[in-house]
């Protein structure tokens, strides 16, 4: 009889010690998931950060090499932010940003990527069947945020690089789509004969 109560009492004993293992291995699970979440995303957007993108990019890019899709990199920036900011202050300016976020968000398939690369600007990486669809599905989201920032004065300025076409490394795709946005930008100023810095 003894001994089955010391049976009973160490399979008690186990049974909690086993329990109390799994609730810290699931807290330990959920700790390192929100860990990741949070070194891969951005805090303001739950966009994917910069150093997530760059990581995709190079795994995208070398993918790419055997895809018959086309990866495309679109660049945006968004024209005259820094005039919230100064204006409304930066919470104003963050509550844009997350706008922002959402439209890009709802604007992209599944698939495909959006990231916050820096301060106001946002990187899509798009998988696309034809080489003009980069450019429709930018001026798509070009118009809905610029209708939906319109009383803020804000407009939207664009590059795209298409892997192979102009470039094949990372580096060569973020440097083009980089350029062609900055062009765009300047283009844009220069038609409202506005200056350019």
């Amino acid at each position: 009889m003894r001994e089955e109560i010391k049976i009973r009492l160490l399979l008690n004993i186990f049974e909690e010690v086993t329990r109390k293992y799994e609730e810290l291995l699931r807290v330990y699970e959920e700790m390192n998931e929100f860990l990741e979440y949070k070194a891969s995303h951005d805090s303001l957007t739950n966009l994917y950060n910069r150093d997530e993108l760059e990581r995709i990019l190079k795994a995208e890019t070398m993918k790419a090499k055997y895809s018959k899709n086309v990866l495309a990199l679109i660049f945006l920036d968004l024209d005259n932010f820094k005039a919230i900011n100064d204006t409304y202050g930066h919470r104003y300016g963050d509550e844009i940003l997350k706008k922002v976020g959402e439209i890009l968000k709802e604007s992209v398939r599944k698939g495909d990527v959006v990231a916050r690369y820096g301060g106001d600007e946002f990187v899509i990486l798009l998988h696309a069947k034809k080489e003009d669809e980069p450019v429709n599905v930018a001026e798509r989201i070009k118009l809905r945020m610029e209708e939906v920032l319109k009383l803020y004065n804000i407009s939207v300025s664009y590059g795209i690089a298409i892997y192979g076409r102009d470039g094949t490394t990372p580096e060569e795709l973020l440097s083009t789509a980089d350029k062609k946005m900055y062009e765009n930008k300047l283009e844009k100023k220069k038609l409202k004969g506005q200056a350019v810095f």
